[in-house]
């Protein structure tokens, strides 16, 4: 067999490898085939793939590399080696490789640089400069209600929230099952004190990522929906008692962030406040939110 036809062999093998999920031995063939053709492009191609999935995220953007050393106008190369970037925690390199791929201007490519972008832009905090590349991506593609739902947490995290929760909801239209949405929407509801919506999108949530195998999320969104069913309940008990005030949101948010904070907030530097602070720094950190809740809402507040 002659080194052409070892070549083709080789390669289709290595393919099949990869889609088979032998990235080992997807790997060793490419490793044979770089020694028969060292400039084959698809070959770094293939196994940075291999590495990627076997999560050797360093091995890939070596690969990565090469790849773009032969082939340097590949916007799905910087693509694909800006999310490697992304994931390996190395932003500055991540965006630089978005907006080459995005320079481009491969349309197969630029939806998904734009997502990328954002989402790297929202790891950096810039939340406008993440909503416009957000906008990019559903012109683009407007089917993709993921993108919908990102474009609804940077709204949220902006204080749009009347924008956030059209967001949400046109991901909740599309897909009813989608318990994120949910959670985001319930967010944006309680950020604008409609305490009742806001519990039910909880409930919801915490539903469905309990059926969907999302325990964390299910417990999260629990809790979320009953501190603001008590909060309604104080709410309406105030209006008929004007002895008691309602407990307020932003003593909720710090007592779950931060329980000493919320015990300081509801009952000042006392004792129950150096008991919270045992609690959660000498334990774990829920009984501390625990024990600041319990504190928040059956603390006479005259």
């Amino acid at each position: 067999m002659n080194n052409s036809d070892q070549s083709e062999e080789l390669r289709i093998r290595a393919k099949l490898h990869i889609q088979s999920q032998n990235y080992e031995a997807a790997i060793e063939d490419c490793n044979r085939l770089l020694q028969l053709t060292p400039n084959d492009s698809q070959v770094y191609w293939y196994r940075q793939i291999a590495w990627q999935k076997l999560g050797n995220n360093q091995e890939a953007i070596k690969d990565c590399n090469e790849f773009l050393k032969l082939q340097p106008n590949s916007a799905q190369g910087y693509s694909f080696r800006a999310s490697l970037f992304e994931i390996t925690g190395n932003l500055q390199r991540a965006l630089d490789d978005c907006n080459q791929a995005l320079s481009i201007n491969n349309s197969d490519v630029n939806e998904i640089a734009y997502t990328l972008r954002g989402d790297i832009y929202i790891k950096l905090k810039n939340y406008q400069a993440a909503l416009q590349d957000f906008n990019q991506s559903i012109r683009l593609d407007p089917e993709d209600i993921k993108i919908h739902q990102r474009r609804g947490c940077c709204h949220k995290d902006l204080e749009n929230y009347h924008e956030a929760i059209i967001d949400f909801t046109e991901v909740i239209r599309r897909d009813r099952n989608y318990y994120r949405a949910y959670y985001g929407r319930g967010g944006a509801y309680m950020s604008l004190d409609d305490m009742k919506s806001a519990a039910s999108d909880f409930d919801t949530a915490a539903r469905l990522s309990q059926a969907q195998g999302d325990t964390k999320a299910s417990q999260e969104a629990m809790m979320w929906a009953n501190i603001l069913r008590n909060a309604e309940g104080s709410s309406d008990s105030s209006i008929s008692d004007n002895k008691q005030r309602p407990v307020q949101i932003s003593h909720v948010v710090a007592a779950i962030f931060f329980p000493p904070l919320g015990v300081y907030l509801t009952v000042g530097l006392g004792t129950q406040f150096w008991i919270n602070l045992v609690l959660t720094f000498a334990f774990t950190w829920i009984p501390g939110v625990i024990h600041a809740l319990w504190l928040m809402f059956n603390h006479d507040r005259s």
